[in-house]
């Protein structure tokens, strides 16, 4: 009998922040709902392609900054990133640092469609406020080698 073995295995972690205020980000969130799109670079605000009103803000250094509880979570999760990272492996030469952070902002019934990160090996997900049965994150299969399908 053969014995099955994992292969390309994308693996993924779960934490868990106790001392992170949710309001002070939402607040940030908030505010930057508030700020008219035409107020901030074209390419800090995007409309879903189904037509649902959310918003993606893309976040500035300095708005990171602006907000400690939301800098923690981000240095949480580069901290995180970089212990998982040294069970590959790495070359020495490897350095993991933030590349880009953004809030989404989804009302009723709206979501984010199925996307990819491209260019980037690591991404990070923190619900900041969710009711019940409400963000729920599906991750999709990035190997396209399981989407193959095989004649019958």
């Amino acid at each position: 009998m053969m014995q099955q073995l994992d292969c390309f295995v994308t693996p993924y972690w779960v934490g868990e922040l106790s001392d992170i205020n949710n309001d002070n980000i939402a607040n940030l969130a908030y505010k930057l709902r508030l700020e008219s799109p035409e107020k901030r670079e074209v390419s800090y605000y995007r409309q879903s392609p189904t037509g649902l009103k959310w918003r993606s803000y893309y976040l500035t250094k300095s708005e990171i900054d602006s907000c400690s509880d939301l800098k923690n979570v981000v240095s949480y999760a580069l901290e995180n990133a970089k212990k998982q990272l040294l069970t590959f492996n790495p070359l020495p030469s490897v350095t993991l640092y933030v590349d880009s952070v953004w809030m989404n902002i989804s009302g009723r019934g709206e979501y984010i469609a199925p996307h990819i990160h491209p260019g980037h090996a690591l991404f990070s997900t923190y619900y900041v406020k969710a009711s019940k049965n409400c963000g729920n994150l599906v991750l999709i299969n990035p190997n396209d080698s399981v989407y193959w399908t095989f004649p019958a």
